[in-house]
């Protein structure tokens, strides 16, 4: 038989176990709270400025504004850099400095693009901003620099027996001035000689001298991968050796 106290005891126990649930609930949002990270700042790209043109290509240093860490967690950073609008090459990686010196040189008259992503070592990451660039034109003695074959001879606009053998025959220029003349003719095709000799360039006009001789040819256009020299009413068109 149920005494007048019975129900009240029962609701006791059940307010109880309710309160005791609520406690234990609360205290591990409490804690779900507390252990929660926060991502890092985005890192604020600096040098080279957003579309700045005319970059020099040679060992580029890149450079960003340090993220902080909401939690304190110290950051590092990845560096990608590449020529397409959102960039996936991984530069390098884990970098603790807010900087990075690129270690080959860029191309000439290409467009870069490069991002930074801060990680805090938790699982947390941010992404910057993506900024572009645009390396300077090349100098005609920087595009020059390497081995030219002679691909073709025009004599006053009239392409001359200029055969597979001949082709063969280069032009090669070095950084220190001098140059390298090889020809090649005959059948078999066999090299008929090769001279070394001195080279300067003064605004489009390419000096050669070899062997005592000196003659002056006119650069009528040159680009990464091919050339034109016009000497009197001959016209040399080479193309940059593989």
């Amino acid at each position: 038989m149920k005494t007048p106290i019975q129900p009240f005891v029962s609701y006791l126990r059940f307010a109880g176990v309710v309160l005791l649930w609520s406690t234990l609930l609360f205290f591990a949002c409490s804690k779900d709270e507390s252990t929660k990270n926060s991502v890092p700042e985005k890192a604020v790209l600096l040098t080279p400025a957003n579309k700045l043109t005319g970059v020099n290509i040679d060992q580029l240093n890149l450079e960003w504004q340090s993220a902080s860490d909401p939690d304190g967690d110290a950051v590092v950073y990845d560096l990608y850099l590449d020529t397409e609008s959102s960039p996936q090459t991984k530069v390098i990686g884990d970098l603790k400095a807010n900087s990075y010196k690129l270690q080959t040189d860029l191309d000439f008259e290409t467009t870069y693009y490069w991002r930074v992503v801060a990680r805090d070592g938790k699982g947390g990451s941010s992404e910057s901003d993506i900024y572009s660039f645009t390396t300077r034109e090349a100098t005609i003695r920087e595009l020059i620099i390497g081995k030219w074959t002679i691909i073709n001879f025009i004599l006053s606009g009239t392409p001359l027996d200029w055969d597979e053998c001949r082709q063969r025959s280069s032009l090669q220029f070095f950084e220190d001035g001098s140059i390298i003349v090889e020809g090649y003719s005959g059948a078999p095709c066999e090299l008929q000689n090769r001279d070394k000799g001195t080279y300067t360039i003064t605004g489009n006009i390419l000096s050669v001298s070899v062997d005592n001789e000196s003659d002056s040819f006119q650069i009528m256009s040159i680009y990464n991968t091919g050339m034109k020299l016009r000497f009197g009413d001959y016209m040399y068109v080479l193309t940059r050796a593989q």
